[in-house]
């Protein structure tokens, strides 16, 4: 069962954005995993090298998985649900 947002009248797939944030985090477990194992820090050339080779990675995963769209859709509700609470009051 897939989870819908609504922003705007569109209807966005949330769990793509969450596949796409586990994916970097995996990324970057993984990279320091190897770098750990593979002695890295006796060569920052290469470690440099592989870190922007995984910044990289980051930001096309992100961008596909449309994560900046889902992070805006969550403050806009989030905002606007604040909003709704001043000006209804607390609850008595």
């Amino acid at each position: 069962m897939e989870l819908y947002f609504g922003c705007y009248g569109c209807r966005y797939k949330m769990p793509v954005a969450l596949v796409g944030l586990i994916l970097c985090l995996a990324l970057w477990d993984f990279f320091k995993f190897c770098s750990q194992r593979w002695g890295l820090e006796h060569y920052p050339l290469t470690r440099q090298c592989l870190i922007r080779a995984a910044q990289c990675a980051t930001a096309v995963i992100l961008i596909f998985s449309n994560v900046q769209m889902a992070l805006f859709c969550a403050i806009c509700v989030s905002y606007a649900a604040r909003i709704t609470s001043v000006i209804q009051g607390p609850l008595a």
